[in-house]
């Protein structure tokens, strides 16, 4: 599975999320886009109750959530907090993945969950193959981190 595999998948939801506040990750991209992303990504599996990323780890890959559910927690010293719940179709990482400074929340598996997981390497050779898709790419990325951060402003 790769993240062609995802978001062409009949099961992702192409619309926003549960609550009505949440994005669906390159769900406006057109079909000829979305081919250019054939091998972008490898499938991870991570089973309920493990967590995905761990705050503070120094790895910078980038996870799209193929199914299952997560919860998002903050590395506040001393006082972990639930930041919010993920689900088919969202983003976690993008954080480290664009500025490679180590996690600033840990994600942890609710339910067995499918995930691709996406390293910046994956997409410097996207950027060599197809460098206005890879443009695109972070473009999407920094529209996401641009939702949550006016989410939490707004509450």
């Amino acid at each position: 599975m790769d993240l062609l595999d995802l978001v062409g998948a009949a099961d992702v939801a192409r619309t926003s999320g549960r609550d009505g506040g949440r994005f669906v990750a390159f769900a406006s991209w057109t079909a000829e886009d979305l081919v250019g992303l054939r091998g972008l990504g490898r499938l991870q599996l991570v089973e309920a109750g493990v967590e995905a990323v761990s705050a503070d780890a120094s790895d910078r890959d980038l996870f799209v959530v193929a199914s299952g559910e997560l919860e998002v927690w903050s590395s506040a010293p001393g006082a972990s907090r639930l930041i919010g719940r993920l689900g088919p179709g969202e983003v976690f990482g993008e954080i480290a993945f664009v500025d490679g400074r180590p996690r600033s929340a840990s994600v942890k598996a609710i339910s067995a969950s499918r995930l691709v997981r996406i390293s910046p390497e994956e997409l410097d050779v996207l950027a060599g193959r197809e460098p206005r898709l890879a443009m695109q790419f972070l473009t999407e990325i920094a529209r996401i981190i641009c939702d949550r951060l006016r989410h939490t402003q707004t509450g």
